[in-house]
């Protein structure tokens, strides 16, 4: 029971550890929810483990961190993605490069340019896909290149410690409060149903119309419409198979 000591369950689900320990005459009060790499403990034993190696770090002078708060030295949207434009992203596809650039250039950089990353909210950010795909008629998908652009942004942010820890976590780690895409449309739901409804119902049909074709028969392929209609029945087939093996629910 003592391991379980200062290990805590957070609302989303992940842990987080805390202790207070004195050494060299100094209180050493650490808490965190997230490991090394910026990523949430998922059980308790990996923030059970988590802590206790803390500890021992602190006992043994191995720590990296100051016994101070740590300072945050806050950037803009703008410093933070001309930084990564200069650092992080000298593998990437030129592609990738160019997309980037045209959603900064085009679109992020003018409405969040000058503001710092820890200061937007994720209502505000919400608030602006929304935007973009209710009011402004963007595709899906076309969004959801903005939340990955925000997503990198931050996540340079909080790498390069422009972010305070729970600023991020709320941002992009809280499953319940982080950013998101808007929901879909109900006409672009209903559009894809209708039209997988039409395909199922016309192999239905030609399967359950289909002409009896022996083997004996393929020899006559070009000649022969029953052996067509035969080839055109197993076509219909492999897709009816094809989409039961993607899981694609149909209304």
């Amino acid at each position: 029971m003592s391991l379980e000591k200062g290990v805590y369950q957070l609302k989303d689900g992940h842990w987080g550890y805390r202790f207070v320990i004195k050494c060299n005459g100094k209180a050493i009060d650490r808490k965190r929810t997230l490991d090394e790499f910026g990523q949430p403990f998922k059980t308790k034993q990996q923030a059970i483990r988590a802590r206790l190696l803390a500890i021992e770090k602190e006992r043994n002078g191995l720590s990296n961190e100051p016994s101070s708060p740590l300072q945050i030295e806050r950037k803009t949207y703008k410093e933070v993605f001309e930084e990564y434009r200069e650092k992080g992203r000298l593998d990437k596809a030129y592609g990738t490069i160019r997309k980037q650039d045209s959603l900064w250039e085009n679109h992020i950089r003018d409405r969040y340019g000058d503001r710092f990353v820890d200061e937007v909210s994720v209502a505000e950010i919400n608030d602006y896909l929304a935007q973009l795909y209710y009011q402004e008629g963007r595709s899906y998908s076309y969004v959801e290149s903005f939340l990955k652009m925000f997503y990198l942004i931050l996540g340079q942010a909080y790498s390069r410690n422009y972010m305070p820890q729970e600023v991020y976590a709320k941002l992009c780690l809280d499953k319940q409060a982080r950013i998101k895409m808007p929901k879909k449309r109900l006409t672009e739901e209903d559009d894809i149903n209708n039209a997988i409804d039409a395909m199922i119902g016309a192999i239905e049909y030609d399967v359950n119309t289909s002409l009896e074709v022996s083997f004996s028969d393929l020899g006559d392929m070009y000649k022969d419409k029953r052996v067509k209609k035969f080839v055109s029945d197993a076509i219909c087939k492999s897709i009816k198979k094809r989409l039961n093996s993607l899981k694609i629910e149909i209304k």
